[in-house]
């Protein structure tokens, strides 16, 4: 693979990581949710640099007591 270029993640492989049923990357991108995501030619494709980004916007911290 060329240097700089992330690798390029199917939705099964992404639902997989993300731990969900793999009709939910499709659904989450008719909502306008979920990670970003690339289309080449007919084929839909999230780059991990996108999956890494989204669970890290989703992070939350425990409450400080």
């Amino acid at each position: 693979m060329a240097k700089g270029v992330d690798r390029l993640l199917t939705s099964e492989e992404v639902a997989e990581i993300l731990g969900v049923d793999p009709r939910t990357p499709p659904q989450w991108r008719y909502r306008g949710l979920g990670p970003d995501w690339v289309k080449i030619g007919t084929r839909v494709r999230y780059r991990a640099e996108d999956v890494e980004k989204y669970i890290r916007s989703h992070l939350r911290k425990a409450a400080e007591k």
